[in-house]
């Protein structure tokens, strides 16, 4: 019985307000029985240049993944039996949520939800790694290709677009949602591969110790 619960386990999509997402999430995830799947919000580490650190933002703002064999009129009514022991702020926005054959929501509360494609879902946990954080890869340029050495990217390089070197990101060539995805990468110097071979100056860019050596030697 439980493995044909796992086997029915689909992907179910809430879109909601952004700034309501983790905690509608959470609560969620508070509705659901053990073993009967999650709730949560994919993040995505995001390089930023201002701060010169990597930090983790949603990856698609406003939307609340479940993967779970219940639907949702089956969630709804989960909702109704659990007040009396969830928070009132969770309760709040568990009676914001809009289903299909309801009226239409009001500007600023959630829209209807949406099942994931078997595509779509393989695609997603392929990125995921089975969590829930989508993490920065690290490539080198190879003409005009990239050959990922480390993260989620390793593999999938036929699936980069484009890449945009001074944000370390990439717009991947899949959509989620009717949307890019759009990853942390890192382009690297090829040597930054070999242990020793790159230093990074003051101001976090990198210099290629080994090539740098083999001038100053009177190599080309």
């Amino acid at each position: 019985m439980e493995r044909e619960v796992r086997e029915n386990l689909r992907y179910r999509v809430l879109f909601t307000r952004t700034e309501k997402q983790t905690r509608l999430a959470e609560a969620l995830s508070e509705l659901l029985p053990e073993g009967r799947g999650r709730a949560f919000v994919p993040l995505v580490e995001n390089y930023r240049r201002d701060r010169r650190e990597v930090e983790r933002k949603a990856l698609f703002p406003g939307y609340v993944f479940l993967h779970t064999d219940i639907g949702f009129a089956g969630i709804h009514e989960l909702a109704a039996k659990s007040r009396e022991r969830m928070s009132a702020a969770a309760v709040r926005e568990l009676g914001r949520l809009k289903w299909h054959g309801d009226e239409p929501p009001e500007e600023g509360e959630a829209a209807e939800e949406n099942d994931l494609s078997d595509g779509e879902a393989a695609f997603l946990e392929r990125i995921l790694g089975g969590g829930t954080v989508l993490r920065m890869s690290e490539c080198y340029q190879d003409g005009k290709g990239f050959v990922v050495m480390k993260g989620p990217l390793a593999g999938l390089e036929s699936q980069i677009r484009k890449v945009d070197k001074h944000n370390r990101r990439a717009v991947l060539k899949s959509r989620l949602l009717g949307r890019n995805v759009v990853a942390g990468l890192w382009v690297r110097p090829k040597a930054a591969f070999f242990e020793g071979n790159v230093g990074e100056l003051p101001d976090g860019s990198e210099v290629d110790l080994a090539g740098l050596e083999e001038k100053m030697m009177g190599g080309k």
